[in-house]
């Protein structure tokens, strides 16, 4: 309910520069959308209500097509209960679903319960819609457990995983200039050992500036089918 919900620090100045409403409240955030059974259910990731919601893609006796089927997180209103030792993602991005059925999510952290200090990572999780369970079967944290507080990506590849820490600040060393600059990186790990394969940091020190990172896909090249690469 956004109207019980809702505080000042959903106001957000960049939806108050495209509505001339006043204060504007980003009080849900759905920031991804996946099918899931077959296009029977639409699960979409709310960020700011720290949960994954499926909705019914059609209508069924249990009820009709938008209704909530599920709601999963870290919250009283969610259907699932965690097992094990596993953690909540909290203001995720990102859900994936992968072809054994396991969910994966980037997991930013923000406002997280279970730390003394937020971090973020890339988790997998398993559901069970019977026993209304989920069980973290796999995360990847970086060694200096980095805290991306937006932004951010996990894409499960052959092997491996890639990781996209979007957006992350940094403070700025240069003299006179104060303040923080943001900036993103891409990660990717072997998801057997957790061994980082290789990495990049879209980050420039010496300037204070940096780029972040929405998302991160791996393709097999930049070149079209026909063009061949000659040492000559």
């Amino acid at each position: 309910d956004p109207s019980e919900d809702a505080d000042d620090d959903w106001c957000t100045n960049f939806l108050d520069q495209e509505f001339e409403v006043g204060r504007t409240r980003d009080w849900s955030h759905a920031n991804a959308v996946i099918p899931m059974d077959g296009g029977r259910t639409w699960l979409v990731s709310y960020r700011h209500l720290d949960e994954l919601i499926a909705f019914r893609a059609v209508d069924e006796p249990e009820g009709p097509a938008g209704s909530i089927r599920w709601r999963m997180g870290p919250t009283p209103t969610s259907d699932f209960e965690m097992e094990g030792d596993g953690l909540w993602f909290w203001h995720q991005h990102a859900p994936e679903l992968e072809p054994d059925g396991t969910l994966m999510v980037y997991d930013n952290g923000n406002g997280r319960t279970d730390a003394d200090a937020p971090f973020s990572r890339a988790v997998r999780y398993e559901l069970d819609t019977a026993s209304m369970t989920v069980r973290q079967v796999w995360e990847h944290v970086m060694p200096n457990r980095l805290y991306a507080s937006f932004l951010g990506d996990a894409d499960l590849l052959d092997g491996t995983v890639l990781i996209t820490h979007g957006g992350q600040f940094a403070p700025c060393g240069l003299e006179g200039q104060d303040g923080n600059f943001f900036f993103g990186q891409i990660v990717e790990v072997d998801e057997a050992t957790g061994d980082i394969v290789w990495q990049i940091t879209t980050r420039d020190d010496e300037r204070c500036t940096g780029w972040a990172i929405y998302r991160a896909e791996r393709i097999p090249t930049i070149y079209p089918p026909e063009f061949v690469v000659t040492t000559d």
